[in-house]
């Protein structure tokens, strides 16, 4: 099992780098499997070729597409929902069957805008 600060550390590097995160859609929306809590989760990929590479990993997600939210539009519109809706999130998922690393909206956003925050100032 892999630690799971070796995911969100980096999670929220490429995130705050790139200002945009990625989650996966068909048809019917957005997954949002349960975790062994009962509590739902939705995932959440610091790039597209990590969402790519989950749906070709995974059977039953080949009918996904990565989607593409900008950050700040993830921090005004989809952390209310979440939090809301009562969804955790899950960050880069490699396989859809491990235990995943999972955690709170409230500190996904966080710890983006601390390192956002860290980083020096673009002329």
């Amino acid at each position: 099992m892999t630690n799971t600060s070796q995911i969100e550390y980096p999670f929220y590097q490429q995130v705050a780098a790139d200002l945009q995160l990625f989650t996966i859609m068909d048809e019917q929306g957005i997954p949002t499997p349960q975790g062994e809590d009962g509590q739902g989760v939705m995932p959440f990929w610091s790039s597209e070729e990590k969402a790519l590479a989950f749906i070709q990993a995974n059977t039953g997600y080949q009918n996904f597409k990565p989607y593409k939210i900008d950050y700040e539009v993830f921090k005004d519109k989809w952390f209310e929902g979440l939090v809301q809706d009562d969804l955790l999130v899950g960050l880069d998922w490699l396989d859809a069957t491990e235990n995943a690393c999972v955690t709170e909206v409230e500190i996904l956003v966080r710890e983006i805008q601390n390192v956002i925050k860290s980083q020096p100032l673009k002329k």
